[in-house]
């Protein structure tokens, strides 16, 4: 009967030490080469510069394809570009989607992030530039605003099988806005709350081409250089470590 007991027992342990063993390899286990994370966290404005991660978000499209490799996405809104680089310096954040003077900034002030791509590039007004500074030069006023995806150098350089998928999403968001115009204003009037009439004219305006190219390159180092020189940082940003891999061309992405 003793004998019995104790065979019973054993047979319970082994089951009890296999399942539990079969949990913690489910955990450790990477879905995909180039993933380590299980979740991405997307910090972003609700305003028209990212316009095809909204639309991307909208047609569930980002979600889609984080799922096909066991990755969820948390979402998380900011008003204003300050506590979202908090966020990032906090690890709060993966990738957040700002201005490229704030993104410099961030840099600046001793953030571990790189430039991963570019969410999108407008011309400014020399009228609008110069409402914003007084002590600007002439060459400072006529520079396009450009927009930029920021990761955590730990995340980009843990997963960047993510952030290329991140970077095909965006694409396919930035194609949709242009063959689609009237339905992607509709659903980033959602999440920008402003008429989809207006958004039309106003997502004209932009170029939502998430590639680093030269030109955007030259406007990066031009606002870095205006913000060394109007004392809105202390020292020089190399903006050549700061883009990184960024540069690199993610396959699928025209």
């Amino acid at each position: 009967m003793n004998k019995v007991l104790r065979v019973t027992a054993m047979s319970i342990l082994f089951v009890l030490s296999a399942s539990g063993c079969g949990k913690a390899l489910d955990a450790g286990r990477e879905p995909a080469r180039g993933i380590r994370a299980r979740e991405m966290r997307v910090a972003v404005q609700p305003i028209p510069h990212s316009a095809p991660l909204f639309v991307a978000k909208r047609k569930g499209w980002l979600d889609e394809e984080l799922g096909r490799v066991g990755v969820a996405v948390k979402w998380s809104y900011f008003f204003s570009e300050p506590p979202m680089n908090e966020s990032l310096a906090a690890g709060e954040q993966d990738i957040g989607l700002m201005g490229d003077a704030q993104a410099i900034l961030g840099r600046a002030s001793g953030q571990d992030t790189r430039i991963v791509g570019v969410a999108s590039a407008e011309p400014t007004a020399p009228a609008v530039a110069a409402e914003r500074s007084t002590t600007a030069a002439p060459a400072d006023l006529k520079r396009k605003k450009v927009d930029v995806m920021v990761a955590t150098n730990a995340f980009a350089s843990r997963n960047p099988e993510l952030v290329s998928i991140f970077l095909k999403v965006y694409q396919r968001g930035k194609d949709f806005i242009k063959e689609n115009p009237l339905e992607a204003a509709r659903l980033v009037s959602i999440e920008v709350k402003l008429p989809s009439r207006e958004l039309v004219q106003v997502l004209a305006r932009f170029d939502f081409d998430p590639h680093l190219h030269d030109d955007d390159i030259a406007e990066l180092k031009k606002t870095e250089g205006f913000m060394r020189r109007t004392g809105l940082i202390k020292g020089p940003v190399d903006i050549a470590s700061f883009i990184g891999a960024g540069r690199l061309r993610v396959e699928g992405i025209r």
